[in-house]
């Protein structure tokens, strides 16, 4: 079983993901994700990798979180499984990187954002069979979808996570008691 827990670009590189699946000798490679999400081109590059990979069956599993990138991750599996929502945001930059923008770098920055928007929206509209307008909605509103909502949508195969069911039987109500 491979664990990818934490940050994606700090805690969890490619190399560490491509060193735990070349050890791990189960016939299926469950691939467990538990991450807020992090760095695009790291997380990319282990979806890519994983998605590649064609020695066997590569199975993902959200399991505590499932957010940003790590989303994108998680669509590398033949068969996925929703344990815990799964998030999904437009791409942004963290602000504490620092420095002054001018409008040059603005325009920069935002091209930079917009092609790797595209590049996420690409992935998640081939893995997911989800319309565009529907994904790009979803994206805009940083939404967080329900395992159930991860499975009807096309993320996820199937979900793991307990439901809380609630019934009213009628066979319990005595109009005589009212």
């Amino acid at each position: 079983m491979i664990r990818i827990v934490g940050v994606i670009g700090e805690e969890v590189q490619l190399a560490q993901v491509v060193a735990a699946v070349m050890t791990d000798k189960d016939p299926i490679l469950r691939v467990e994700i538990t991450s807020i999400g992090g760095d695009v081109e790291t997380g990319v590059a282990i979806y890519e990798y994983l998605k590649n990979y064609k020695e066997r069956p590569v199975h993902t599993y959200a399991v505590e979180e499932c957010m940003s990138i790590a989303s994108v991750i998680f669509l590398a599996g033949s068969r996925r499984f929703a344990g815990c929502p799964i998030m999904i945001h437009l791409p942004m930059v963290d602000p504490s990187e620092g420095g002054s923008y001018n409008t040059d770098d603005l325009a920069i920055l935002t091209a930079f954002l917009e092609g790797v928007n595209d590049r996420m929206l690409k992935i998640y509209k081939e893995e997911t069979g989800a319309d565009e307008k529907t994904l790009k909605l979803l994206m805009r509103e940083t939404s967080y979808l329900s395992p159930l909502e991860a499975v009807t949508l096309g993320f996820a195969h199937e979900t793991t996570a307990p439901r809380a069911l609630a019934f009213f039987q009628k066979n319990n109500l005595k109009l005589t008691d009212m």
